[in-house]
């Protein structure tokens, strides 16, 4: 009889000594993440020297329905000794897990440690998959509970912690669409550029680019400016200055906080100066032609004013001072210019007109 009383009392004092042991050395414990390990009264209350990381997770925010692997860790320094352990319990308000070595999947939602983990100089680590929901959910939540424990398989003497890390979404949103662009208006001069610009609802401003090379090297707004809404709009700008005859290169920049978009380099070509007059039809005469040394410009009325100029067909502009040797005449002196045609382009009485000549 005394024996049995023994072996009760024996019983009695290590069964809850071995439960104990095993539950402090356990495979992890669910539902933990929010309140951390001390929930349940397992161990001591939180403690801001045991930290939490969640390293993988994308700075500019998840793409839905990409597969992330991240690495859950438990750091705390004080922890150093060989038998220091770690465990952890984590749940995502979006997302699924799966299993990986050394986790066990709760649900989609939930993951814990598969068996606490020995640390390493203060620090353990898990690798865990996560799969982003899909596009359009929005920001969302990781709740991170750990603990750092001493691995005497007791309660006493563990540090656990929680932390709460957002992940947001990735923008969805793009840089202006260019819908397409042009060059109208082309003269020896001047030219108009417009474009058709869909803002994809941020608010937007453009540029042209412009040049003789595809360095460009010049540019103008193109207005309206800002502009926004989810169609195209239509936005020009006016290019002066520009050098007769002469091919330029030109491109769109369309910009918004979504995003910078170049459009493709394309090309015009500038002309000679308009004629807005013919010369046989207003009875103009020019004598000789071609041109030895000096030429004659006479009209069938008196000449008020005139202008003279001469280009080259690579768009060199070359002025010319004339003589009135009548009120109807201009005498022009050719001897200093090199042989080659040209062509002349004659402001007279306020009317312009262009000539094809060659000096010999």
């Amino acid at each position: 009889m005394k024996n049995k009383n023994l072996l009760y009392l024996l019983l009695t004092i290590c069964l809850p000594l071995l439960y104990t042991a095993l539950s402090s050395n356990s495979s992890g414990r669910a539902g933990q993440s929010t309140i951390g390990c001390n929930g349940g009264g397992c161990h001591a209350n939180n403690n801001a020297a045991t930290v939490l990381t969640i390293a993988g997770l994308p700075s500019g925010g998840y793409v839905g329905g990409t597969t992330y692997t991240l690495q859950a860790t438990v750091t705390n320094p004080a922890y150093m000794q060989a038998n220091a352990r770690g465990g952890f319990n984590i749940t995502c308000s979006q997302g699924t897990f799966t299993a990986t070595t050394g986790v066990t999947l709760v649900s989609s939602t939930e993951i814990m440690h598969g068996g606490a983990k020995a640390m390493s100089s203060g620090s353990v680590t898990w690798s865990i998959s996560w799969t982003a929901p899909t596009t359009g959910t929005g920001a969302l939540n990781f709740n991170f509970a750990g603990n750092a424990c001493n691995g005497d398989f007791g309660t006493n003497g563990d540090q656990p912690n929680i932390a709460s890390i957002p992940l947001s979404e990735a923008s969805t949103s793009t840089g202006p669409t260019i819908v397409s662009a042009t060059a109208t208006n082309i003269t020896d001069v001047a030219a108009t550029i417009a474009a058709s610009i869909n803002a994809n609802g941020a608010s937007s401003g453009a540029t042209v680019e412009y040049g003789t090379t595809t360095a460009y090297g010049s540019n103008a707004v193109l207005n309206p400016t800002p502009f926004s809404g989810t169609t195209a709009t239509n936005v020009s700008a006016s290019l002066t200055g520009l050098v007769m005859n002469t091919t330029y290169h030109y491109r769109i920049v369309a910009a918004s906080p979504a995003g910078t978009t170049n459009g493709s380099d394309m090309t015009f070509r500038t002309g000679f100066p308009s004629a807005t007059a013919d010369i046989e039809a207003n009875n103009i005469e020019l004598y000789p032609n071609p041109i030895n040394d000096k030429f004659e410009v006479k009209m069938d009325k008196e000449i008020v004013n005139a202008t003279l100029t001469l280009f080259t067909l690579t768009g060199k502009k070359i002025a010319l001072s004339a003589e009135r040797t009548a009120s109807n005449t201009l005498r022009v002196d050719a001897s200093q210019i090199a042989s080659g045609v040209y062509l002349l382009n004659m402001k007279l009485n306020g009317t312009s007109y262009n000539q094809k000549i060659m000096i010999q």
